[in-house]
């Protein structure tokens, strides 16, 4: 190969710019071993302490005080409503029933138009009057008949044929007479009546209106007593027993108590919220106490000791889909750490542990789904 002048320039310039290149890149591997690595910064996350709460202390429960019976009445037959009870109204006059109406046992609340009834009722007598007369014929003919047969006057068929008729009749006034006692129960369904002493809660219908068969008209309610509904966890129904005195604070009305007595502890819990349902009796002579009212029922426990956490300390196991943990933060190491937790009850906005860190160890609240075991982070609360 012959290398000319112009050949030799351009050789040596190429070689001369692949040097450079060559010291650049050798330039930046030395500086890129020299910068450390970058380094994710801490996680912001605040915290509170496991608390070791003894269940002794008074748990308190948010109950719904509810009626001691609440009936819904409604018409068994349809028509149209002829008239409704009326009760003083604030101006002293007469009205027709309102929501908060006393109502007495046996009163007639409403009542629907009964022509039609009535003449249902007529038409059945009427035609039970028509079979007891042919009753009555063919029970002379049988006996006439029967006397013949026994003398052999007639044949046995003609017997048999008187016999026929006869339990034909007998039928047939049960049936009429089984129609009138219908037509009767239909009358007075027409009629609606209250079933105890109670007050209105609501009324459904208004004179002149036509109802069928089952249209709610009023619901009652008798709130001389009232029942105080709320839920407990499964450790706590050793300690509650039908006829035990419990407490219920209604915060509508100043923070006032009112003596309650365990009616009823539900035998099974609730499939979604795992709780069982108590019912407190409270007396209520005056109705201060309303249907729907807000109340706290407070219920004292045994001395033992358990673990409680604000409930967003708590996440799913990672390793575990069915488990659960939190994160313990190691102050001196500025790091979280994983602690399986075996989770009990759920009371307010706390979540009771089974088993889980020791009291007075600080777990994440706000930021535990943003991070991993052994993740660093910095505490700002």
């Amino acid at each position: 190969m012959i290398v000319t002048g112009s050949n030799h320039g351009r050789l040596w310039r190429f070689a001369a710019k692949g040097t450079l290149v060559m010291v650049a890149l050798l330039g930046l591997a030395a500086c890129s071993e020299d910068t450390p690595p970058f380094a994710k910064p801490p996680t912001p996350v605040e915290a509170a302490a496991v608390e070791a709460t003894p269940v002794g202390e008074s748990l308190v429960y948010s109950a719904s005080l509810i009626p001691n019976e609440r009936v819904e009445m409604a018409f068994k037959v349809g028509g149209y409503v002829k008239d409704i009870a009326t009760a003083p109204g604030p101006d002293g006059r007469p009205r027709i029933l309102q929501k908060g109406d006393k109502v007495a046992r046996d009163m007639i609340l409403a009542a629907l138009r009964d022509d039609d009834y009535q003449a249902a009722l007529r038409k059945a007598s009427a035609a039970r009057d028509e079979e007891l007369a042919s009753l009555r014929e063919a029970q002379v003919n049988f006996d006439r008949y029967q006397t013949l047969f026994n003398q052999k006057v007639v044949a046995k068929s003609e017997y048999d044929k008187a016999k026929e008729k006869l339990d034909y009749y007998k039928a047939s006034v049960d049936r009429t007479t089984q129609q009138i006692e219908e037509a009767g129960i239909q009358l007075r369904d027409t009629v609606l009546k209250s079933p105890l002493d109670a007050l209105v809660l609501s009324r459904s219908i208004e004179k002149g209106t036509l109802v069928a068969s089952g249209t709610l008209a009023f619901v009652l309610a008798d709130l001389s007593t009232v029942k105080a509904v709320f839920g407990v966890p499964d450790f706590m129904l050793r300690f509650i027993t039908p006829g035990d005195a419990v407490p219920v604070t209604v915060e509508a009305l100043g923070n006032e108590v009112f003596p309650g007595t365990v009616l009823a502890v539900a035998p099974s819990a609730d499939p979604k919220s795992r709780v069982f349902d108590v019912e407190v009796r409270i007396v209520n002579p005056d109705l201060r106490l309303k249907d729907g009212m807000i109340a706290s029922a407070r219920l004292s426990g045994d001395t033992a000791s358990r673990l409680v956490v604000p409930i967003n300390a708590v996440v799913r196991d990672t390793s575990d889909p069915k488990g659960f943990m939190v994160y313990v933060i190691d102050e001196a190491a500025g790091k979280a750490t994983a602690r399986k937790v075996i989770l009990g009850d759920v009371v307010g906005n706390r979540a009771i542990l089974s088993e889980g860190p020791a009291p007075g160890e600080k777990v994440i609240t706000t930021g535990a789904t943003m991070v991993h075991d052994g993740a660093p982070v910095r505490l700002i609360k």
